[in-house]
């Protein structure tokens, strides 16, 4: 199967501006064009491993990327997200433009991909199970999430858990790494095998670098796995590492409070995660210190 590596920079650049790179994300289809070619070296260094689509094969998400026109193209220079000619964001500095395209594309799921329950948590497996790790900003969530990554787990998504509605499993649906501000030095220092690419400093979020996904974790991505814990972490400086087990109820409500379309789903949606609660354990961890979050990870996936 024909990857993006397999393109030359000409033929990324020519694609980009004309039938969209188009490529195969775990149970999506997800084409991306725009006219800002500056777009081609991201996407070329953090999508190198992923599968080409055919010119015959269905297209979930289609996506555009433009500059503003008229004076904006020359005064603090701004990019759009457009999905099915919409755009529901706000227009972004220029040098966002990749940033806004991984955005994006993690909207475009959550809004519109309800054949599935989604969670907004990171998702990683060892030993053919599934952890979740569900987070609110400055939890922790991405750089264990990242860590995790580093010591060998497979990736399935950092922002998005995919429940399947009929059978429970999760889907990978695994992306660039998403890192920001401290983030970026702790995992670029701790695993020289996982370097993230440029830094950008956005509005919204301070500093974001991404890190390309190992490409094992890609060549996996097709095969959903049975869920076995969540996880809601909390980073806090300085504290001595703990863990409280929660309630089955206390997990549901914490769970749903970080779905993206619980409600949408309805009584499905209650079904749904009713079942996904019951069939696996759940934690709060608090921690300073990044091993020693693993270590207790690795432990429970051990048992």
């Amino acid at each position: 199967m024909q990857t993006l590596k397999d393109l030359s920079e000409n033929e990324v650049k020519q694609r980009l501006q004309t039938s969209g790179i188009a490529l195969n994300i775990g149970p999506f289809n997800i084409s991306f064009t725009s006219d800002y070619l500056p777009l081609t070296t991201p996407v070329r260094n953090l999508y190198a491993n992923y599968p080409l689509l055919d010119q015959d094969d269905f297209v979930d998400f289609n996506i555009r990327l433009l500059r503003s026109k008229g004076i904006r193209r020359f005064i603090k220079p701004q990019i759009n997200f457009y999905f099915d000619d919409n755009c529901p964001f706000k227009p972004l500095p220029l040098n966002e433009a990749f940033a806004l395209l991984e955005w994006g594309m993690n909207w475009c799921i959550g809004a519109h991909a309800h054949q599935f329950l989604i969670i907004h948590s990171a998702v990683l497996a060892k030993n053919s199970k599934v952890l979740i790790l569900p987070g609110d900003p400055g939890s922790g969530k991405s750089t264990l999430c990242a860590a995790l990554c580093g010591e060998g787990w497979q990736l399935l998504s950092d922002e998005l858990a995919l429940v399947d509605k009929t059978s429970g499993l999760i889907y990978p649906v695994g992306r660039p790494i998403s890192l920001k501000n401290k983030s970026i030095n702790i995992i670029k220092n701790k695993y020289q095998h996982l370097q993230p690419g440029s830094i950008v400093n956005t509005l919204t979020k301070g500093d974001v670098a991404h890190i390309s996904l190992p490409e094992y974790c890609i060549e996996s991505m097709s095969k959903p796995l049975p869920a076995a814990f969540i996880i809601f972490p909390k980073y806090q400086s300085s504290a001595t590492f703990s863990f409280e087990s929660l309630t089955k109820p206390a997990a549901f409500l914490k769970t749903i409070e970080n779905s993206f379309n619980y409600s949408q789903l309805g009584q499905e949606g209650f079904d749904v995660m009713g079942t996904l609660i019951e069939s696996v354990q759940s934690y709060n961890i608090f921690y300073s210190n990044l091993d020693s979050a693993i270590e207790f990870i690795n432990q429970q996936m051990e048992l």
